[in-house]
């Protein structure tokens, strides 16, 4: 899992604290995936998914949680695609 962090701190699409990325963290076998939109966030997952598929591994879409918080109420929710289930 060591590569999978890698690639997803080196795309850069995370969240920022002093100049800082922040875009995954893991406990155990759970994985979580800090975005600044929802863009980021699907770029971030693209990147997951292609370095899972070379250490032949995917994600379990079964237990997959979607927390979003924004500032502007009025945004609408779009749907995140994986390409492997």
């Amino acid at each position: 899992m060591d590569s999978l962090v890698e690639k997803v701190q080196a795309c850069g699409y995370g969240c920022y604290s002093r100049h800082t990325c922040i875009s995954i963290m893991l406990y155990a076998d759970d994985v979580l995936l800090l975005a600044p939109s929802v863009s980021s966030l699907q770029l971030i997952l693209s990147v997951c998914e292609k370095e899972l598929h070379r250490l032949d591994m995917m994600i379990n879409v079964k237990k997959v949680t979607l927390f979003a918080h924004w500032a502007a109420p009025q945004r609408q929710m779009q749907q995140y695609y994986c390409e492997r289930f």
